[in-house]
């Protein structure tokens, strides 16, 4: 996600968590949740945008988009074809940009999650102790 003038939204947050200008409370248990969440998040777009790439390929919508008499039903595919893809404000570019966001959104807690494991021994053991209970590496 980017913000009015391009740039990354989270992108400061990230390079603050990088110095350990960030500070959270949090259970390392979260994070690994976190990280599941927005793993499976970012999985499930993309098989979003596999069916949204499906409609923009299809060759037959069965509305005499074929004939060249029915010259609406020609322009009602496109229509439906450009908003799958390629189109403005198509559903695949839209969807890639919520996957940029998740995508950023979990390099910002894995950094926050890295820092606290450098500097804080204790949270590191917890940590440690959460990922060999769910058998996941954050």
């Amino acid at each position: 996600m980017t913000n009015d003038s391009g740039g990354q939204l989270f992108g400061p947050l990230i390079e603050q968590a990088k110095t350990g200008s960030v500070s959270l409370n949090v259970e390392p248990e979260t994070f690994l949740t976190l990280d599941k969440a927005l793993t499976q998040r970012k999985t499930e777009i993309q098989a979003i945008q596999k069916l949204v790439q499906h409609v923009h390929n299809h060759e037959n919508w069965g509305m005499g988009e074929q004939s060249s008499v029915l010259t609406s039903a020609h322009t009602m595919v496109q229509r439906l074809r450009d908003k799958g893809s390629g189109g403005a404000n198509n559903a695949y570019d839209t969807l890639q940009d919520h996957w940029k966001t998740a995508d950023e959104l979990q390099t910002l807690f894995r950094t926050i999650c890295d820092r606290l494991q450098q500097t804080d021994s204790e949270f590191a053991t917890k940590l440690r102790v959460a990922q060999s209970k769910t058998g996941e590496v954050a």
